[in-house]
């Protein structure tokens, strides 16, 4: 699958007026584009612990339900008549084919990319009227799925009374398209949309991004800048004037509030903390801290959960993976862009820092031995 494209697609039109905007769809997005798993290798992934998996079905009094991984043979046994979806998340962290979809979506900044979650539905299979809080691209892999694009959403739309699964009460239809092998949707975040399977054969891969939310950031900056403060910092105010002549001592006075907000700005309006924290954030893995593999090979495996992004300081630079920072200085910048652009690299041709950095990945789980498989 390396080298696909989506076919007449403009980036930079797309980010200008779509992306975060408005819903676009790409008919043939990806010419002859075959599903890159079966219904049942999706189904057998979904059998596994380690792997996040749930079921979305209407039951006999016509409401939605969800049931949660792993599955056994007998689960989907009990779903026969009724309008059913499996969901598996991540899987790109466990099929190559699915991993090289990513490389479609790099003019977004990597870091933006969540997982890709692929589901499989016979006819009339869906998970209901919804919306998302964020980015999603629909490729439509195998059979066909029939969209409903309705209202923008956000915190004030009323959902159903239902404590298993986050239904519209109410959709109302603006667009409907039917999406075959190799058809896009995007979708930005808060549009309502509403899948419906028309074949006993619908999978669709579903690429997600990640969008922290303002409670996330503000949480993780204060969080990060307030675990490297001392104890000896405290609040001061040598500019005090007689409480009695400024108003009742009882008062909190604007001059203290004014005290106040000018040394928090000072402590978290700060670039290299702000991105310190963000990219942190960003980097973190889906499930987790990720295990270091046993022994190093001569050539390494990009781990398919891990994440990087940098930053650049000065004459240094940061370099965020799998959540953990480390600074480097700048003469490193075109090594750590090739690493973040290869699937591989080879220990031998690496010069001693070049060697030191790999390591340090390799310790943070961020490289597998190429003995490995992919995804364990």
């Amino acid at each position: 699958m390396t080298g696909f494209c989506l076919n007449n697609f403009d980036e930079t039109s797309f980010l200008k007026e779509h992306w975060q905007k408005q819903p676009l769809l790409l008919n043939e997005a990806i010419a002859d584009f075959s599903s890159p798993i079966s219904s049942d290798e999706l189904a057998g992934l979904a059998l596994e612990e380690f792997i996040e998996s749930r079921i979305i079905f209407l039951n006999d009094d016509g409401e939605y339900d969800v049931l949660h991984g792993p599955f056994e043979a007998k689960d989907y046994q009990q779903l026969e008549g009724k309008q059913w979806t499996l969901l598996v998340q991540a899987v790109d962290h466990y099929v190559e084919e699915i991993e090289e979809l990513k490389s479609l979506f790099r003019f977004i900044p990597d870091w933006r990319l969540d997982d890709i979650m692929i589901s499989f539905a016979p006819t009339g299979g869906g998970v209901g009227p919804h919306f998302d809080q964020y980015d999603v691209f629909l490729l439509q892999a195998q059979g066909k799925r029939r969209w409903k694009l309705g209202q923008h959403c956000d915190d004030n739309t009323s959902l159903a009374d239902n404590p298993d699964v986050q239904i519209l009460e109410s959709f109302e239809t603006e667009n409907e398209f039917v999406l075959e092998p190799g058809d896009v949707l995007y979708v930005p975040p808060g549009k309502a949309h509403w899948g419906l399977a028309e074949t006993d054969d619908c999978i669709t891969i579903s690429i997600g991004f990640r969008a922290p939310s303002l409670e996330e950031l503000i949480a993780n900056l204060c969080d990060d800048v307030a675990s490297r403060l001392p104890g000896s910092i405290r609040y001061q105010d040598n500019d005090l004037g007689v409480q009695a002549e400024d108003g009742h001592p009882t008062e909190i006075t604007q001059a203290t509030i004014n005290r106040i907000k000018q040394v928090v700005a000072e402590q978290l309006l700060d670039d290299q903390r702000i991105a310190e924290s963000f990219a942190g954030l960003m980097t973190q893995t889906k499930y987790g801290d990720l295990e270091a593999d046993d022994e190093m090979t001569q050539v390494l495996r990009k781990n398919p959960e891990s994440r990087m992004a940098y930053y650049v300081k000065d004459d240094n630079l940061m370099v965020f993976a799998n959540g953990y920072c480390s600074e480097i200085t700048l003469n490193h910048l075109e090594f750590i862009q090739a690493i973040a652009d290869s699937h591989y690299v080879e220990l031998d041709g690496l010069n001693d820092d070049q060697t030191a950095i790999v390591e340090e990945l390799f310790d943070l789980g961020f490289y597998l031995s190429c003995d490995a498989d992919f995804g364990d």
